[in-house]
């Protein structure tokens, strides 16, 4: 039987480095899925946690290969080392964050003991729109993707600290 290899990258098409230079990383779903005709095939990231809010339209989600239904609105939690692929509608729409698993829990150890759980689980989480938790999402995302294109001191303090509020 043959066995099958599970591509390893920084982001999805993007080869893995032994070192990566951000410690997070933000895009816009349409942005990766469209050059890839809306589907990222199944792979992994070795130390990189993902965090998907999808604000509008769906995906398949494949995780650790059962697969899933994802409507809007809702979040997808991706650990590192979870073999994760999607087959994307073209009407979606929301943000991903991508960050380094280890530098996230080590803060969320001292600031928030009880997020280490959720993590380090792969998880779908439907929202309801009119909640106050989903109503606070975006203005979160939308500081991590600002933070991301500062290049200051502070800097990773900053998106680590979103990156824990999210």
């Amino acid at each position: 039987m043959a066995t099958k290899v599970i591509p390893n990258y920084a982001l999805y098409g993007d080869q893995a480095q032994s070192r990566w230079q951000n410690l997070f990383d933000f895009e816009w779903i349409p942005k990766r899925s469209k050059p890839y005709n809306w589907n990222i095939s199944p792979h992994k990231h070795d130390a990189f946690i993902q965090i998907l809010y999808i604000t509008e339209g769906g995906c398949e989600v494949i995780l650790d290969g059962a697969r899933f239904t994802a409507v809007a609105p809702c979040l997808i939690v991706i650990p590192a080392q979870t073999v994760h692929g999607f087959v994307v509608e073209t009407n979606v729409n929301g943000p991903v964050v991508t960050a380094a698993q280890g530098p996230l829990e080590s803060v969320a150890s001292v600031l928030m003991p009880e997020l280490l759980a959720l993590v380090r689980k792969p998880a779908l989480i439907a929202l309801d729109a009119d909640s106050i938790h989903a109503k606070a999402l975006m203005p979160l995302f939308l500081a991590i993707e600002q933070e991301t294109q500062i290049h200051a001191v502070g800097q990773m303090a900053a998106g680590l600290s979103l990156l824990t509020a999210l």
